[in-house]
């Protein structure tokens, strides 16, 4: 696949089954995404899996929050703000899986 293909041919998934992540798959990702260039070869990240339902759900409702305490009022729509005081919203579309990458700081 050259550049191009894989720019346009890119999507967006909104719709995820609750089928969890199989440990085989998540340590491909993890394999292939260590291998993403850094300055000098680095490498300042680290990656965080959470794959808690509970820990999901805390994560998306306390994300909400900030999102709407703290968006700019240019970007703070009515679309949005409606969206992030639902509920019933899922900021991560109930996805069985979050990878967190962090910047480790030197």
């Amino acid at each position: 696949m050259n550049l191009n293909e894989a720019i346009s041919g890119r999507r967006s998934v909104r719709e995820y089954t609750d089928e969890a992540l199989d440990e085989k798959s998540l340590r491909c990702l993890m394999d292939v995404a260590v291998q993403a260039p850094s300055a000098v070869n680095q490498q300042p990240w680290t990656f965080t899996i959470v794959r808690d339902r509970k820990a999901l759900d805390q994560i998306s409702r306390e994300a909400k929050s900030y999102m709407l305490a703290n968006m700019p009022a240019a970007v703070h729509s009515d679309h949005f703000h409606a969206l992030l005081s639902d509920p019933a919203f899922h900021i991560f579309y109930r996805a069985p899986a979050l990878i967190l990458i962090s910047a480790l700081r030197h």
